[in-house]
């Protein structure tokens, strides 16, 4: 019973009042697309910390005047950016 409660806690795909789903605050899937509204909402990211990621290559697509970004793509933009943040600090990976 323990297992099913944790697996409702981390959010059902139904939506909420707002419209969005009520997946977790923080939790992006490589597998997925997000629209640029969903994707800040996730991450609680402002309108300038998208705009300072964008702009330090992560990457955003394109379809029919509507902004996504991939799941893959923001993993992807985090370990790199990590990786420079440790190579700044004189550290690295072991």
């Amino acid at each position: 019973m323990k297992l099913k409660q944790a697996k409702y806690s981390q959010g059902n795909p139904s939506s909420n009042a707002d419209g969005f789903s009520s997946f977790s605050v923080g939790v992006i899937r490589a597998d997925e697309f997000y629209t640029l509204r969903e994707f800040k909402r996730r991450l609680e990211f402002t309108n300038a910390t998208l705009r300072s990621a964008r702009r330090a290559g992560l990457r955003v697509y394109y379809v029919h005047k509507r902004a996504f970004v991939l799941g893959r793509d923001w993993i992807d933009y985090v370990l790199n950016s990590a990786g420079h943040l440790d190579e700044e600090r004189g550290g690295g990976h072991a």
